[in-house]
């Protein structure tokens, strides 16, 4: 399950006063005119005052409310190769085939989503699952990621992600809890939601007359 906590729009005011701490150097720059274009790049953005409180806020109450639920915390690298995208999502996926931004010097790619990574984190660290390596285990996770895709409103190049995965277990009742945690943390955002679930596959004709 997977939030994203980006939705936020940008409030930056223009300044007069610029300024670069370089030790032991401290210049002051009067204008940003001094650079050639002093704004974040396309799909970026900068987070401060009031915007970073309620982006500090959203994380920190999310992280607060996993930990009632007893997920652990995962950090992954935010560079992988690029085989593990490949692997996974397929070849011809759009994230594969047109959003991954690719690192040429060490054959990496910047991480475009979490599942991935934190899966690949379980299978090679014994230490997540605990002593009985077929236990089921909750993780969650929060951070930048970045798709190269053509920025909009909403929608932007590097992106910050919550997202909590329920590992190791065939129960349908994994799929439950995972739902009522992503469900209960959007209300204490202060959300309102209605979950619809699908499930006309679930059942036969036969079912489906009775």
């Amino acid at each position: 399950m997977i939030f994203s906590a980006t939705n936020l729009r940008r409030l930056l005011q223009p300044s007069r006063a610029y300024f670069l701490l370089n030790q032991p150097y401290v210049a002051k720059l009067t204008t940003p005119s001094n650079y050639e274009d002093s704004s974040p790049l396309r799909g970026t953005e900068d987070l401060h005052t009031q915007q970073l409180q309620k982006f500090n806020y959203l994380i920190d109450t999310a992280k607060q409310h996993f930990k009632g639920y007893g997920l652990k915390e995962i950090i992954t690298p935010i560079f992988e190769r690029p085989s593990l995208f490949q692997q996974t999502l397929g070849q011809t996926s759009d994230i594969v085939s047109k959003e991954m931004f690719v690192l040429r010097t060490i054959d990496a790619v910047l991480r475009p989503e979490g599942t991935v990574s934190t899966i690949r984190a379980y299978v090679n660290e014994p230490a997540l699952s605990g002593p009985n390596r077929n236990d089921p285990v909750c993780l969650y996770y929060c951070g930048p990621f970045f798709r190269h895709e053509r920025p909009q409103f909403g929608r932007y190049r590097q992106f910050h992600q919550i997202g909590v995965e329920f590992l190791g277990s065939t129960s349908p009742m994994s799929d439950v809890d995972c739902l009522e945690c992503a469900h209960s943390l959007l209300g204490k955002w202060g959300i309102r939601t209605e979950l619809k679930i699908n499930t006309c596959l679930l059942y036969t004709s036969d079912a489906a007359d009775d």
